[in-house]
C-alpha cells in the first residue's frame, strides 16, 4: 500500500475515534503525498474538510473546499459526492460565516 494512502485511512480511524487534531495531520499526509494524482487529492481534501466539520473548525474545513475546489467540484465517486454532499448539509447550519457562504457561491456555480 502506497504511504500516502495508508495515512489517508489511517487520519480516517483517528477521524472515527474523535481524534480530530491527529486525524487532520495524517490526512494532510496523505494529501501531500498524492500531488501527482489530483483525483486521490481532492479525495483527501474532501476528508480534510469532513473532519474539520467534525472537529467544529467550520471555517477550516470550508477553507479546504474553497483552496481545492477545482478538484473537489469534479469529484465523480458516489461515495466522495455523498461525503461532500453531507459537508454541505452541515455547512447550512453556518451560513452567517463568510467562509460558508463563499462555499456555497462555488457549490452553485457546479
Amino acid at each position: 500500500m502506497p504511504e500516502a494512502q495508508l495515512s489517508g485511512l489511517t487520519g480516517l480511524a483517528f477521524m472515527r475515534l474523535g481524534d480530530y487534531p491527529e486525524a487532520a495531520v495524517y490526512l494532510r499526509t496523505a494529501i501531500a503525498g498524492t500531488a501527482q494524482y489530483p483525483r486521490e487529492q481532492a479525495a483527501w481534501q474532501i476528508r480534510l474538510a469532513q473532519n474539520f466539520v467534525k472537529a467544529g473548525a467550520i471555517a477550516d474545513s470550508c477553507g479546504a473546499l474553497i483552496d481545492n475546489f477545482d478538484y473537489i467540484g469534479t469529484v465523480a465517486s458516489t461515495r466522495l459526492r455523498t461525503a461532500l454532499t453531507d459537508i454541505a448539509e452541515e455547512l447550512r447550519r453556518y451560513v452567517s460565516m463568510a467562509e460558508v457562504r463563499e462555499f456555497f457561491a462555488l457549490w452553485a456555480e457546479r
